[in-house]
């Protein structure tokens, strides 16, 4: 590994980390970096390299990434901001006591939150075995 693939490696699981901790802002700098990484730097050469085990995963872990990344963005966020309005439109403060219905909406949301969740499981799983694969 020379010091550009390290560097890029490190700029991509950073950005990673950042799209973990909810600063979506990283997430679109994870995806770009991780293709480079696959592609330029990595095994992803031509179409049929798709078809090893690595570019099996690099493909399911891109796929994943897009979607929990649009899903975040266009699906998740827009709700959140919208039950952020309705609680500081209701005067509820950190820690304050919500409607019944507001409850309703916080507990579905939590609940959409996991699909995301679930996303960064995949991605994260497959930049694993993408790992292990390059070794095989």
């Amino acid at each position: 590994m020379d010091l550009g693939e390290a560097t890029l490696h490190w700029l991509h699981i950073l950005f990673g980390t950042f799209w973990f901790g909810g600063a979506l802002f990283a997430a679109s700098g994870t995806i770009v970096l991780g293709f480079i990484r696959g592609t330029a730097f990595g095994e992803i050469k031509d179409v049929a390299a798709l078809s090893t085990p690595y570019g099996t995963y690099w493909l399911i872990g891109l796929v994943a990434a897009c979607l929990t990344y649009a899903y975040g963005t266009w699906y998740l966020s827009p709700r959140a901001n919208r039950l952020s309005a309705a609680m500081a439109a209701a005067g509820v403060g950190p820690g304050g006591q919500m409607s019944p219905a507001l409850t309703a909406a916080m507990n579905r949301l939590k609940g959409l939150a996991l699909l995301e969740l679930f996303g960064f499981f995949v991605v994260f799983t497959t930049m694993i075995l993408m790992h292990f694969a390059g070794e095989a």
